[in-house]
C-alpha cells in the first residue's frame, strides 16, 4: 500500500467497504446506463476509487493527489488511454532522463473550434518524475520534478490553423493551493510557446471535432526530443513543434479516409525501449505503430467473450528488432486479436497479414467498472504502455480497458 493511500485517505479508505481499482475507457460517444447499477459510488468513496484506479497503473501519488484535487481531471485518473507516459530520452540519445506522465483535462471534449480558445485554457496536466531536461531538447519548458498544468490560446486575429501558443505552470511556483492551480488559475503573462497544427498526419483533411478524441498523446520529435499532442477543437495541436520538420512523420502506411489511421491520438507511433550492454532499459531505434481496429468501438464484453476480436494492427516497417521478434512480430503488418475469458481477463494473438499465428496464448488483463467512478469518456483508442522491461499495450474492451502483456522477453536471443 503506497504512502498516499496510508496517510492521506485514510478517512475514505475507512469508509470504502468494497472498492474495485479499475482503468476505464469508452467512446465518447457512448452512454452508460447506471441507473440499474447498485452501490455506484460517490464522495470520499468516489475519490477513493479514483486514486486506486490510477495508482494500480503505476501514476506516481504526488501526481494521482494532484489530479483528485483538482477535480479537472476525472477521466485522467480512471482511464490509461486517455493520457500518455514513457521517459524521455537525454540529448545523446542512448539512454532515459526521467519518466513523464500526461493527463488530459475534463474540459478537452467541450472546446469546438480555435474561437473556443480565446481565453487560455486549460487543456492537460503533467507530472515529471526525477528531474527534467532543459535547453532546446525540452521544447514543453519542464524545469523540476512535479505537477504542472498546461494552457492553450488561440489569437483571434490569426487564421484557424496558425496562431497558436501554449504556457506549461510549473504548480509549485504559482503560490495558490493545489486544488486551485489548474482549476481557477489563469497565466499571468500569455503564452508563448511554439505551437504547430495540423488536420491529419498524411497531410489529409480531417476538419470534424469528433475525429480528435479527448485524450493527450506525446509525439517523438526528430532530435529525439517528445512533443504533446493535444485535440484543439476540430483540429490537432502539437505543443512545442514549430514546423512539421520539427516532428517525425508517421511511421505506417497511409489509409485514405481512414481516422483511426490519419489522426495522431487514435494510433501511437513510439521508440521502444531496448537493454543496452549493460542490461539497462535503452532507447531503440525501433519504433513500431500501432492503430486501432476502426471496430473496435463496437464490441461489448459479451461479443470478446464470443470470439476472438480484432483490436489493432502493429505495423513495422524495417527489420524487427530482436528483442520484439520474441513477441512475434514481423515486418509489415501484425493484427492483434483479444478474446474476454471472464469479465476481467483474457487472452491475445498476433497474426500476420496471411493468417498465421505468431504468438498464442498472450495474457490480457482487463478493468471494468465505468459505472461506477465514471469520468469523461474516452475513445476507442490503442496505445504503448511504457515498461522498464518490454512495452506493453493499452486497448479499449468494451467499457473497460484490456492491458495486453507480451511477456518479458530480456532473456531471450
Amino acid at each position: 500500500m503506497t504512502r498516499w493511500i496510508q496517510k492521506s485517505v485514510v478517512t475514505a479508505v475507512r469508509t470504502l467497504v468494497c472498492v474495485i481499482a479499475v482503468s476505464a475507457c469508452t467512446s465518447p460517444k457512448q452512454t452508460v446506463d447506471t441507473t440499474s447499477v447498485k452501490g455506484q459510488l460517490s464522495g470520499a468513496e468516489l475519490d477513493s476509487a479514483r486514486v486506486r484506479a490510477a495508482v494500480k497503473r503505476g501514476v506516481p501519488d504526488e501526481a494521482s493527489l494532484f489530479l483528485l484535487k483538482t477535480q479537472m481531471f476525472n477521466g485522467a485518473l480512471v482511464s490509461p488511454l486517455s493520457g500518455d507516459d514513457q521517459k524521455l530520452i537525454v540529448a545523446s540519445g542512448d539512454q532515459y532522463g526521467p519518466r513523464i506522465w500526461a493527463f488530459a483535462a475534463d474540459s478537452l471534449d467541450d472546446f469546438e473550434d480555435e474561437t473556443s480558445f480565446v481565453q487560455p485554457r486549460l487543456v492537460a496536466a503533467l507530472y515529471i518524475s526525477g528531474g527534467a531536461l532543459s535547453g532546446d531538447y525540452n521544447p514543453l519548458k519542464l524545469t523540476t520534478a512535479g505537477n504542472y498544468c498546461i494552457f492553450l490560446q488561440h489569437n483571434p486575429q490569426s487564421a484557424a490553423d496558425k496562431g497558436w501558443t501554449f504556457s506549461t505552470i510549473n504548480t509549485k511556483n504559482v503560490g495558490l493551493p493545489s486544488e486551485t492551480v489548474c482549476k481557477n488559475f489563469s497565466p499571468t503573462t500569455p503564452p508563448d510557446g511554439l505551437v504547430l497544427t495540423e488536420q491529419g498526419a498524411f497531410g489529409e483533411s480531417f476538419d470534424r471535432k469528433q475525429d480528435y478524441p479527448a485524450t493527450v498523446r506525446f509525439v517523438d520529435g526528430k532530435k529525439g526530443e517528445l512533443f504533446l499532442g493535444v485535440p484543439c477543437g476540430n483540429r490537432l495541436c502539437i505543443l512545442g513543434a514549430k514546423n512539421p520538420g520539427d516532428v517525425y512523420p508517421p511511421r505506417h502506411t497511409k489509409v485514405a479516409k481512414s481516422v483511426v489511421h490519419n489522426v495522431r491520438l487514435w494510433y501511437d507511433d513510439q521508440r521502444l525501449a531496448d537493454l543496452d550492454n549493460n542490461g539497462k532499459t535503452a532507447p531503440s531505434a525501433f519504433a513500431p505503430t500501432i492503430i486501432p481496429d476502426a471496430s473496435l468501438g463496437n464490441y461489448s464484453v459479451e461479443a470478446f467473450k464470443n470470439k476472438s476480436r480484432r483490436v489493432a494492427m502493429i505495423e513495422v516497417k524495417g527489420q524487427v528488432s530482436s528483442r520484439y521478434a520474441a513477441w512475434g512480430l514481423v515486418s509489415g503488418k501484425n493484427f492483434l486479436y483479444v478474446q474476454l475469458t471472464s469479465d476481467d481477463e483474457g487472452v491475445a494473438q498476433l497474426v500476420d497479414e496471411n493468417g498465421k499465428v505468431l504468438h498464442d496464448k498472450i495474457h490480457v488483463a482487463r478493468d471494468d467498472d465505468l459505472s461506477k467512478i465514471g469520468g469523461r469518456l474516452v475513445p476507442a483508442a490503442a496505445r504503448w504502455k511504457w515498461s522498464d522491461t518490454d512495452e506493453q499495450i493499452w486497448v479499449r474492451c468494451d467499457v473497460g480497458c484490456c492491458m495486453v502483456d507480451p511477456g518479458d522477453t530480456r532473456a531471450k536471443p
